[in-house]
């Protein structure tokens, strides 16, 4: 494990010892891929939202720090199941938190050691705009804007007049895990971020094809026959008669990138979150 004070990062140093995907859906369109559950409780990876310990800034005109606190929203046909983020708002304004053992790219802070006297307390607003800002039993969550890709912090100490320390655990996603220390390492000294870890920021190809899979699913939910779902991925096909499109490519292949949909949809975005 690696540790370094955010005054050195302030100074210049860093001792050695990071919106899914697809086009805006409709503010009201609650993501597949935001909702991933496998019980009415549970929530994968997602850190659910309780009225009773989180606060979320709400974007008001595309300022998330407007200074408005809305409470967190409820769904009624769910039994008031919470959801893990704002469902009135587009996800680039209210992405949700994803527990920080599966994401590589949250970076934790801890309270610095008593060994770093220069360290110094982390101010989140002037690393960026606030997005989502939660303090849980664990700690206080954040995720902050950058043009480059936003940062997820988790500062295991949520009392702000803590100096504090990135820490870098090893093991699985090691290397994109200490990348994203030092994007904010770099911010907190006042430089540029830089890019998201290589296997954190969907390619142009990627964010279509996650897009489409976010497309059969909603499709599914409607009722859709496989007929009508193949019609998203090849928006010009022709017509088949029911021999034809027993044995029609278009029919397998809408089958297997439906079936990649619903394996992402169960669990298999945790992938995504380290990197994959």
């Amino acid at each position: 494990m690696s540790v370094f004070g955010t005054g050195d990062a302030a100074r210049g140093g860093c001792p050695c010892n990071l919106s899914l995907t697809g086009a805006r859906r409709k503010p009201t369109t609650i993501s597949p891929t935001s909702i991933l559950r496998d019980s009415r409780r549970n929530f994968y990876a997602a850190i659910p939202t309780t009225a009773a310990n989180i606060t979320l800034w709400r974007a008001v005109g595309r300022s998330p720090r407007s200074g408005r606190i809305t409470p967190c929203s409820h769904s009624r046909g769910d039994g008031g199941c919470p959801f893990p983020c704002e469902p009135d708002l587009p996800a680039d304004d209210a992405p949700a938190l994803w527990s920080p053992a599966l994401s590589v790219s949250t970076v934790r802070l801890d309270a610095a050691p008593i060994d770093a006297p220069d360290a110094l307390p982390l101010d989140p607003s002037g690393i960026g705009s606030l997005l989502a800002d939660r303090i849980l039993p664990d700690g206080r969550h954040l995720v902050i804007a950058d043009q480059r890709g936003v940062h997820r912090l988790w500062l295991t100490d949520p009392d702000p007049t803590c100096p504090v320390a990135i820490v870098t655990a090893t093991g699985a996603g090691l290397l994109s895990r200490a990348e994203a220390g030092l994007r904010l390492a770099r911010r907190i000294a006042g430089r540029a971020a830089g890019p998201l870890p290589s296997g954190l920021m969907p390619t142009a190809l990627q964010r279509r094809r996650y897009a489409r899979y976010l497309r059969l699913l909603d499709a599914n939910a409607d009722a859709a026959t496989r007929r009508e779902m193949a019609r998203i991925l090849y928006p010009h096909m022709r017509s088949f008669t029911a021999r034809q499109w027993s044995g029609a490519t278009e029919r397998r292949t809408t089958q297997r990138a439906f079936d990649k949909a619903r394996a992402l949809v169960a669990g298999g975005y945790r992938a995504l979150l380290g990197g994959a």
